[in-house]
């Protein structure tokens, strides 16, 4: 049985007092706030009269443990903020909002969640610590105290040491924990912030490791919270996972945190299901195809309708969590197997690994959404190329015309411009297979085209004769016009050998897909109108009025009964009363003569005061 009473008295006993590390690489809190910024002073907050008493005993906690001392005259202050938690007490806690934002952010990295978990397993001993009073335990800069200034019914204080709340606090506190185990991180201990892992792949030297780590505390000065602490275990929680010898698995209490969530009522709700979803990711195999039917709530002007789409992919969620897997850890120098599997809109992976009884062990699932445009491999870009340019609905372009071409049907990759540029460049003979010459004509200047100019004459002749006499029906005759597309006409039919009935047919279907092409040129037409009518809506300010107001009008080009005398005459006339209002911002106004006029729309209106 692993027993830890030898390290009593360095969790019990006081260390004798000395300046640690700790001490010397004090919080600045990132540096001072930025230069030029305002100090802050919150406004006092009020409190329910039966909480004072319970604040002031937090407080003269605070005092007593040396944490806090009384200032006068502070820069900043900020508010307390009262957390009720589950035993009915109390938590004091600081408002540092304002005092964060004017500070610059500490980019020291903290390690990767994931990287860390695996480099936890596959060790026959843990032993798992919490620091005591975590960030508590690092002085503040002597010059930085009175930044962290707070008031309360007591009066004003400010902290000797980090509290919580600090935007750059975990940056600080992990710095000064790299420092201290620098030379043991990743071999036999694993430091998240105020989680400490003493890790022994064999159970034997697991005393050693320990009496190692804790005379490295006890130089330090730095506490460990003994009830948070559990030694010479083959598992514990790590992290928000459970860590064991032989894998990883998710912690029960976050499954049952997704599994008794309600459906979503809003995206608030949504989010945060997703957002707990992500932090499990690695156990849930294709999560981004089971999440696709909350993809279209994400986005933006889209009203939250949870559908039945919605409510199955939930529940099919949860019964996956029902009975999640337990992955195992990468293990260095064996090879990595990869499954990949492609679904519509999302593509999911799986990596895999033998173990020593040569069979496959998941490690780690992967999935993302697919968007309109996915990047191709060399060969793939190459085949897309050759079929945009040479293939059957190939058109032969330049390069940037390739390029545009690839993009509408949904393709990329990085070079994707330089590429296109050699390949047009490249397939130059293909013009000289065709026993096609080549002629440019003037840019920006039409008539140079003698061809072009040539058919268009003939074309306008024709039109002449069957159009009508208002001369607005000439788009509806132009499809029985023998135009030349793909292969209907006579020369491509001599030229491909076609019979009369193949060439019939064919130049049957060339008309109805002209229909088709006419009707989904009108619904683009109307798609572009839709948004330009939107996107003007947007900046129009609409002036609405009643029945019976007196308005202005504008003279010109709306009032023309009305001449203007000279150019010095004001631009708007009236006063008129509003006789009718009509829908979209239009109405009926009648003059002081009993003239009306109209409708005319409200833009061109003005409220009228006397």
């Amino acid at each position: 049985m692993f027993s830890t009473s030898r390290f009593k008295k360095v969790k019990k006993t006081k260390s004798p007092r000395r300046m640690s590390l700790l001490h010397h690489h004090s919080s600045k809190m990132g540096g001072k706030p930025r230069p030029g910024t305002r100090p802050i002073k919150q406004t006092q907050r009020r409190y329910r009269s039966e909480l004072i008493p319970q604040i002031e005993v937090e407080i003269d906690k605070l005092i007593e443990a040396g944490f806090i001392r009384e200032v006068q005259y502070p820069k900043w202050i900020s508010n307390i903020v009262i957390v009720l938690k589950k035993s009915g007490q109390i938590r004091v806690c600081v408002d540092f909002r304002d005092l964060n934002d004017a500070c610059p952010k500490d980019d020291f990295p903290l390690p990767i969640i994931e990287i860390m978990v695996d480099a936890t397993t596959g060790h026959e001993a843990l032993s798992f610590m919490d620091g005591s009073s975590g960030y508590n335990q690092i002085r503040m800069a002597l010059e930085d105290e009175e930044l962290t200034a707070f008031r309360t019914p007591k009066g004003i204080y400010c902290y000797k040491v980090m509290p919580f709340g600090l935007k750059n606090a975990g940056a600080t506190y992990q710095r000064a924990m790299q420092k201290i185990f620098n030379d043991m991180l990743h071999k036999n201990v694993e430091c998240y912030v105020d989680d400490v892992v003493v890790k022994t792949k064999k159970r034997s030297d697991h005393l050693k490791d320990l009496r190692i780590v804790f005379e490295r505390l006890r130089k330090y000065n730095l506490k460990m919270n003994p009830l948070k602490c559990a030694f010479g275990v083959t598992s514990g929680k790590f992290l928000g996972f459970i860590v064991k010898h032989r894998g990883i698995e998710v912690d029960q209490s976050k499954i049952k945190a997704i599994q008794s969530m309600p459906e979503p009522r809003n995206l608030h709700e949504l989010k945060s299901l997703q957002g707990r979803l992500a932090f499990i990711r690695r156990f849930i195999s294709n999560l981004a195809g089971r999440c696709q039917p909350f993809s279209r709530l994400m986005k933006k002007d889209v009203p939250f309708v949870w559908d039945k789409a919605c409510h199955n992919a939930f529940e099919s969620i949860k019964k996956y969590l029902s009975s999640p897997p337990v992955l195992g850890a990468p293990v260095p120098g064996k090879p990595l197997i990869l499954y990949i599997a492609a679904q519509e809109s999302s593509i999911g992976a799986l990596l895999a690994q033998e173990n020593e009884s040569q069979k496959e062990r998941a490690l780690y699932y992967l999935s993302r959404t697919l968007t309109g445009a996915e990047c191709l491999g060399e060969e793939e870009a190459n085949q897309a190329m050759e079929e945009a340019h040479s293939g059957v609905c190939g058109a032969h372009q330049s390069g940037p015309k390739l390029h545009f071409q690839l993009k509408r049907m949904g393709y990329y990759w990085p070079s994707m411009v330089k590429d296109c540029l050699e390949h047009a460049k490249s397939l130059h003979r293909c013009y000289n297979k065709l026993l096609l010459q080549q002629h440019k004509s003037s840019i920006y200047h039409a008539s140079a085209n003698g061809l072009a100019e040539a058919f268009n004459k003939t074309l306008c002749n024709f039109l002449k004769k069957v159009i009508g006499r208002t001369k607005r029906d000439w788009h509806e005759k132009i499809t029985v016009l023998p135009l030349e597309s793909q292969i209907p006409s006579l020369r491509m039919a001599i030229q491909e050998g076609l019979t009369d009935e193949e060439n019939a047919k064919l130049r049957l279907q060339e008309l109805e897909v002209l229909d088709e092409r006419r009707l989904e040129a009108q619904q683009h037409l109307e798609c572009y109108q839709a948004r330009l009518s939107k996107a003007f809506n947007k900046k129009v300010r609409r002036r609405s009025f009643q029945v019976g107001d007196l308005v202005l009008a504008l003279r010109r080009p709306i009032i023309t009964t009305h001449k203007t005398k000279s150019k010095f005459t004001s631009k708007w006339d009236g006063p008129y009363v509003i006789q009718e209002v009509y829908t979209n911002g239009a109405y009926l106004i009648m003059a002081e003569d009993g003239l009306k006029i109209g409708p005319i729309n409200g833009r061109f209106l003005k409220r009228y005061y006397p």
